[in-house]
Parts: structure tokens; sequence; C-alpha cells
């Protein structure tokens, strides 16, 4: 392939890309620090959401080398030589002082843009190295001016044992061997990377408003919608569909079923085995065992049906109802409303409201939605009295 230069100038891939020390924090509603990256140098032009995803989420937080040093290899340009730890070096410093986190917009850029041109170059596919040299200035020219991104796996993956030598156990990905065009599993956890991941468009997403298909996410550009992470709340800032890929359904013996992309991995169990092992969808047989871990407990158990039922309703109202409270108008009184839209739903949020709060005045209503027709009933309840209960489950 060859390759002109559109955003690069030879020399300095970043050249009027000027960067600055920018800060990064998270931090609970109470003002306590989550997390902090200080003074990580990012292009000056960039927002602080950008900033925040990148030190938050891309820079690699830990065995990024201090100092590093170049391996030779036979056929590779010495600028684009491997770089490891230069154990030389790093043998009179502290481990602390030996290794960090990537604290430079540029570290993340280099490592993915460096490892691209190597396997380029191990491949083949460059006319020169001239071409070589211009691709590996375009891709950090283009990542600092935000022109072109690859998807989050690269950010988080790619170039770290390329660049930093890190490594860890295989994971059951696989990767065409260049010298004789073979599929193979790779050794490790980072030379050859898992870079990709899919999702089918229905699989929903868990969000405050309840569950989204991903498709529709997507499809309709919800930037800033509000989804759930293993850490709390977090906002979708961008979207794109990275193409099509076969997607698997898994259906397991209790009734539960998994679907993915052929290359996303199944943590199985098979036969008399006693060590688990991760395997892709695409490679499971019939009698795989899938090893499920809910990582839930039971923390308290209920002391009566009572119990069982006002968190039954506290959890209706929250989905499917309202609470409020007027400051203007003839009503100001505390309001609590449920909804139900079949029997089923009626006869359960009726028992437990009756239960709940039997000692409160309401008003109930049946009648169709404007849009879609469905038939709706609504228990609306007024008064101080439901004070405790909407402070108790902070509704």
């Amino acid at each position: 392939m060859k390759f002109s230069r559109t955003y690069s100038v030879s020399g300095d891939p970043y050249a009027g890309v000027a960067f600055e020390p920018r800060t990064s924090r998270i931090v609970n509603p109470d003002g306590s620090v989550i997390f902090e990256a200080k003074d990580v140098m990012v292009p000056v032009e960039w927002t602080q959401v950008a900033v925040d995803v990148l030190a938050q989420k891309y820079c690699r937080k830990a065995g990024v080398p201090t100092a590093t040093a170049r391996v030779a290899e036979e056929d590779v340009p010495a600028w684009l030589q491997r770089s490891i730890a230069d154990d030389s070096v790093l043998e009179a410093l502290t481990r602390d002082e030996q290794f960090g986190p990537e604290r430079d917009a540029r570290q993340v850029f280099n490592r993915m843009a460096g490892c691209w041109t190597y396997w380029g170059w191990k491949y083949g596919y460059f006319d020169s190295e001239n071409d070589a040299r211009i691709y590996y200035d375009e891709m950090c020219a283009m990542l600092a001016r935000q022109i072109g991104a690859p998807n989050s796996p690269q950010f988080f993956n790619t170039g770290l044992h390329w660049a930093y030598g890190i490594s860890g156990p295989p994971q059951g990905h696989w990767f065409v061997d260049s010298d004789d065009g073979v599929a193979k599993a790779s050794p490790d956890t980072f030379s050859h990377p898992q870079v990709s991941a899919c999702l089918p468009y229905h699989a929903l997403v868990s969000t405050p408003d309840g569950p989204i298909p991903i498709g529709d996410i997507v499809e309709g550009k919800m930037i800033g919608q509000a989804v759930y992470d293993r850490a709390g709340i977090t906002r979708v800032l961008a979207t794109k569909s990275n193409g099509v890929k076969p997607v698997f359904r898994v259906t397991l013996s209790d009734g539960n079923f998994v679907e993915a992309t052929g290359d996303h991995l199944i943590l199985t169990r098979n036969g008399g085995a006693r060590a688990a092992a991760w395997k892709r969808v695409d490679e499971l047989i019939l009698g795989d065992r899938l090893v499920e871990k809910t990582r839930t407990s039971i923390l308290k158990r209920s002391a009566s049906f009572a119990d069982v039922a006002e968190a039954s309703l506290a959890g209706w109202v929250q989905g499917d109802g309202f609470v409020g409270q007027y400051k203007h108008g003839t009503n100001r009184s505390l309001t609590v409303e449920a909804m139900a839209v079949n029997d089923e739903e009626r006869e359960h949020m009726t028992a437990s409201s009756d239960l709940v709060l039997a000692s409160c005045h309401y008003w109930e209503a049946t009648g169709a939605t404007p849009k879609g027709a469905v038939l709706v009933t609504r228990r609306r309840y007024y008064g101080e009295v439901l004070r405790p209960f909407v402070e108790r489950y902070q509704l």
C-alpha cells in the first residue's frame, strides 16, 4: 500500500497540535473523590468529556515502564522496533518508580499507531519504509485531532505488549500467523489481543428509563442517555454501528440463554474437569457447562409478608408510577400513584397497596392511553401519612 500525507508533516506527527496538562475527576454526590488523574497531557482543543474518557477508561493504569529500550528485530526499521523495559535502568529504581500509568495522550496514540504499523510491516502491507512512516504519522495525527478513532477494545488492549511488554495468560484469542498464514491461538493476552466486541441490536441495555435495545441507542444517536454500569450511572458519549456479524444463541438447560458473536468468550466446565476454561461461543459443544456467577447474596430476610408487600409497592411506584407534590394550586398534598396495564398487574398492585397504605385516602380510575390505546388503571394516594413510606425508600 502507498500513503501520502494529509494531516501530518515529516518528523513530527503532532506538529500543529498543542498539548496541555488537564485533570479528570469523578466525585460522589457528597463531594468525596472516586477517581482523580492530575496533569494528564492532552490536546488543548479536546473537550472535558474527551479528557475524562481517555484518562478514566483508555489510559493504562499500571505496568507502563518508566524507562524503555528498543529491541532490535531483523528487517524492522529502527524507529519501529518494539519497546520493553530497560532492566539496566530499572534496577536502580523502586517498583513504584519502575512502572506506572500512561500520563500522556501521546503514549496511547503512539502504542496503538505503532502496533498497527508494526503489524502492517511484518505482514508486508507497505510498499516501502516511507509509506509505513507516513501511515504511522497520519494515524497519530488523526487520533490527536479526533478525525478518526478505533473502538474501545483497541484503546484498552492494542500495543500494550508491543510498547510495554505487558502480557498475561491466554484468553482464547486467535490470530493469523504471518509466517504461514495459519490461524492459531494466541499464547498470551496482549501480543494478539481481542479488539472487537459486538451485541445484537435487540440486546437490552439497563437504564434509569428502563431497558432499551442497544440498536435503538445506536440508530437514535441517543447521546447523553443515562445507562447503568458496575459503578453506578454513566452516559452514552458516542454511537456507531460497527458492522454486521453472525450472532449465536446458546440455550441453557435452566431456561436462560446467551446471545453473542462467535468471538466472545464463555467460562465453561466440561465433564469431570475441576478447572473452568474460557471457550469461544462458536466453539461450544453440547454438554459444555456454563459457569454462571450472579454475585448476589441475601443480606436480610423479610420479617413478614408486609415487608415484602411494602418493598414490592416501592419498586412498582418507582418503575410504573410517580411520587410528587405540587408547590402551588388547590392540591398540594404529597401524592403517590401506581399504574397497572392488565388483570394480573392490577391484582398485585391492589393487594400490595391495600396492605401497605390501608389507612390512606386514594382515587382510582381506568382509561386508555392517548397512544396505543393501552388500558391503564391508576391508583393515586394522598396525604402526609405517605411521608414515612416515601422517605424510607427514597422515592
